[in-house]
């Protein structure tokens, strides 16, 4: 006999029923998770104080930075970008506002596609999201200029789809109004990306194609006669870094969704587009989102396209670049250490990081024990002046400085100053310059500008004060060091000539050991080894109990290059440093040159040192070296 409890089971808890979710619901969980998750990825891996700090944007509160952005079209979206690039400062203010921005064109993308009856191709309104962050890892903070313009273009056409009558004379008018109006805010792409959406929503019917070809037309003429007036182009010009690259981006990020909508309310219209309100009685219900949608043709086409464009984005994260930023940023907040780990795992250093990984490496006490155990050096010189581009020049400036070539150090910061315009490190350093050429009322007139920065305010403010107390700087021991190692002679020359600008410090502050250690890195570097033996014989007694390897290196090999020459001064040389020099004679002797074999041997075992460097880089007669013997 069955038990009372055993004949009235409980069905299963879904039994029978069909689980489904509200799309609105998945479409806002969605929307959150994915915010969530950008937010912690530019914040944690993007890191955008590091780019802040290595690009130093641009923002003043003054007319004439306005006026700047009015050059050409698209002037009041860069001015907008150029503020919020000021968020940077800070990790997570910076991802906050970048995943504001990513998911306000989420929104909009949803909103244009529901608009236009797409309901069904939902799933790409993430693609502008992930396409905004391919164009933040590709070029910085400067995507914020696409950002702002595509979501306004997008916006200004939601609204005005909903706020005029289809078809109206006025509608036509008020379009080609803000049509001109997106051209000169935003630029090109903004532009043609509300022209797009516009044709995607009721007001331009299909069948009115007379009506969508006057609107286009009057379109093209409003944005014709503004850039006429500007002097410019209907199209931007290519340039910067990647220019194609970043225009096909901008045009995706731009014309993606709305030619979606276009075609699904043009070419295949299933479906009435939405209409606001509550749905009238007969009219045909659009589907609505579930697991088993994912089944369809267009559901599996969708989220493949979107893990596609992830893994994309994700493949084209610059790391290189990224550890570039991370070791300029330790250089400028004077982290030597920090600065030495980075140059160490990057493949090739570029001419600014590698500028200052010199300066780093004389701080550290390793200028002449590490110099040449970086192989992935581009220039192999100390000072190439203007020759490296306005980066390098920009590099150059805390090293001329503190070397006491203040004359230098101005010079090589106004040529930055005109590429780059008034970066904010210019400026202070620029304002330094003229306290140690005692120009008080120079100085402040370039902390006046930097107090109109909104980050670099109040440390302007600061400096402004203190220059009103001490005009001369008296009180800064930074100042004082490099007032007492300044050069008080004048040096004809032209280009940067490393050697005699060095010896013009030796000459004025004998006691200075930065110059000088520069000064033998320089002869090294140059393959001049009887100058290096010179320089090291005028001063005595050396600072050393033990020579630095890099010198214990050369003297071994200036003796056996010039047996008859001057004796370097007498100080003990290591038993395995003389051991790994006979080593290197001994393949040298057995044709370790004549071989491919023989010369990647030598490099794998030679690495770092100053022998195999002297003979990749010495001038034809002198890479002649004797015999074994």
């Amino acid at each position: 006999m069955e038990s009372p409890v055993s004949s009235h089971r409980r069905p299963p808890l879904f039994a029978g029923t069909r689980f489904r979710f509200h799309p609105q619901l998945v479409h806002i969980a969605t929307g959150l998770l994915g915010s969530l998750g950008l937010f912690v990825y530019v914040a944690t891996r993007l890191q955008p104080t590091l780019e802040w700090h290595r690009d130093q944007p641009q923002f003043y509160w003054t007319q004439d930075f306005f006026r700047l952005f009015w050059r050409e079209p698209g002037g009041l979206v860069r001015y907008a970008a150029a503020a919020l690039a000021q968020c940077d400062v800070h990790n997570w203010s910076g991802a906050l506002v970048f995943t504001i921005l990513a998911g306000g064109l989420g929104t909009l993308g949803c909103a244009l596609l529901k608009r236009a009856g797409a309901v069904a191709l939902l799933p790409a309104a993430f693609a502008p999201p992930l396409l905004f962050l391919w164009l933040r890892q590709a070029f910085g903070a400067s995507a914020l200029i696409a950002g702002l313009g595509v979501g306004l273009a997008w916006a200004l056409a939601l609204g005005l789809s909903r706020g005029t009558r289809s078809g109206s004379a006025g509608g036509l008018l008020l379009s080609w109004l803000v049509a001109a109006g997106v051209y000169l805010g935003a630029g090109f792409w903004a532009w043609l990306a509300f022209l797009v959406a516009i044709e995607a929503f009721p007001w331009a019917s299909p069948r009115s194609w007379l009506r969508t070809g006057v609107f286009w037309l009057g379109s093209l003429a409003a944005a014709v006669g503004v850039a006429w007036s500007y002097g410019a182009g209907l199209v931007p010009g290519m340039e910067g870094p990647d220019p194609v690259k970043r225009q096909l981006l901008w045009g995706a990020l731009a014309l993606g969704v709305p030619v979606l909508a276009l075609i699904r309310a043009r070419v295949v219209p299933r479906f009435p587009p939405a209409v606001d309100g509550p749905a009238k009685a007969g009219s045909t219900s659009l589907p609505a989102l579930s697991w088993a949608g994912l089944k369809s043709a267009s559901g599996r086409t969708a989220l493949v396209a979107t893990v596609l464009l992830a893994v994309a984005v994700a493949a084209d994260f610059d790391r290189d670049a990224r550890r570039v930023s991370a070791l300029l940023v330790a250089a400028a907040h004077e982290d030597h250490l920090q600065v030495l780990e980075q140059a160490g795992t990057l493949p090739r250093l570029p001419a600014a990081a590698e500028i200052v990984l010199h300066r780093s490496l004389y701080h550290t006490g390793r200028l002449l024990d590490e110099l040449f155990r970086y192989e992935n050096l581009s220039l192999w010189r100390l000072l190439p002046g203007t020759e490296a581009g306005a980066a390098a020049c920009r590099a150059q400036v805390p090293t001329l400085l503190e070397l006491g070539q203040v004359n230098e150090a101005e010079r090589l910061a106004h040529e930055a100053l005109e590429f780059e315009g008034p970066r904010p490190d210019l400026l202070r350093w620029l304002a330094e310059v003229n306290v140690l050429k005692d120009r008080p009322a120079a100085a402040r007139v370039f902390l006046n500008a930097l107090s109109r920065h909104p980050v670099h305010r109040v440390r302007a403010q600061e400096r402004l004060h203190a220059l009103m107390m001490d005009p001369a700087g008296t009180n800064d021991a930074r100042l004082r060091l490099i007032r007492q190692r300044m050069v008080r002679t004048d040096l004809p020359h032209s280009g940067m000539p490393t050697a005699l600008l060095l010896e013009q410090l030796l000459d004025t502050d004998p006691s200075n050991d930065m110059a000088w250690q520069y000064l033998l890195a320089h002869h090294l570097l140059s393959c001049d080894l009887e100058r290096f033996v010179r320089w090291l014989r005028r001063r005595q007694p050396l600072p050393w109990t033990q020579w630095p390897r890099h010198c214990e290196e050369a003297v071994l090999l200036y003796q056996w290059l010039s047996p008859d020459g001057p004796a370097p001064p007498n100080l003990p040389i290591r038993p395995e440093t003389r051991q790994r020099f006979m080593a290197f004679r001994t393949a040298l002797a057995q044709g370790a040159l004549q071989s491919d074999e023989g010369r990647r041997r030598l490099a794998e075992t030679f690495r770092g040192t100053y022998w195999l460097y002297h003979l990749s880089h010495a001038p034809a007669p002198g890479n002649t070296t004797p015999s074994a013997d």
